[in-house]
């Protein structure tokens, strides 16, 4: 059954997740306290739990209109192409079905963007509502890609890690997919800057064998030795 995505704020969110990135490393050559702090100057230096809260209560207060408003834009947006993309998933993943889940977009303060494959959930920032198209494909994609990887054997010779910078750059590929593109009105950049480097080797696989079961069994040992 195809899901359909529901569009909440989630202001308890926002304060968990903007704590937790503010005190996040590094990963794949992001910066996320950074990020963040770009958005949201307001929270350089914050590291206590209140003080992000906080900050949260406030921002929530002098901007609402303004979050409910990007919202309903990005739930309107992405209705108009709904059917469109969950017509397009079976192309390249083939007999794979959607895993159970909520599938809640959070429009959020929040600019990392994070998902939660437990649940089928994803904040989507508020700020970028011409760009939410694409990052709720993103995030879609990493649910079933990960429901594929499971089917596979390359899913036990991977560990964590090595599973989520394979579903980053499977992402990096399909979302450059003519087909994906007109969905999403834009060709997404590469999310990661590690990823940057090794992206047309990728993308060469990807070339070879456009479905995500071809690029997992082929891309699972490039990515053994990448990282």
């Amino acid at each position: 059954m195809k899901p359909k995505v529901k569009f909440q704020i989630n202001k308890a969110l926002d304060k968990k997740m903007l704590f937790e990135f503010l005190g996040a490393g590094i990963k794949a050559g992001s910066d996320f306290s950074a990020a963040i702090v770009e958005y949201h100057p307001g929270l350089k230096g914050k590291r206590l739990k209140g003080e992000v809260d906080e900050y949260v209560d406030r921002y929530y207060a002098a901007h609402r209109k303004k979050i409910f408003d990007s919202k309903n834009k990005i739930h309107k947006s992405w209705r108009e192409v709904e059917c469109d993309f969950f017509s397009l998933v079976p192309k390249y993943f083939p007999d794979v079905a959607w895993p159970e889940g909520k599938y809640i977009c959070y429009v959020a303060i929040d600019p990392v963007g994070p998902r939660f494959l437990s649940n089928c959930t994803w904040q989507t920032p508020y700020l970028w509502p011409d760009q939410a198209k694409g990052q709720i494909v993103h995030e879609l994609l990493h649910f079933i890609f990960y429901a594929q990887i499971k089917l596979l054997p390359q899913n036990q010779m991977l560990n964590q890690e090595q599973r989520w910078h394979l579903s980053e750059i499977f992402n990096d590929v399909i979302q450059k997919e003519n087909e994906f593109v007109k969905i999403q009105a834009y060709v997404p950049e590469i999310c990661y800057p590690d990823h940057q480097k090794v992206h047309s080797k990728y993308l060469k696989i990807w070339k070879a064998g456009p479905k995500a079961k071809d690029f997992i069994t082929t891309a699972t040992t490039e990515i053994i030795k990448d990282f």
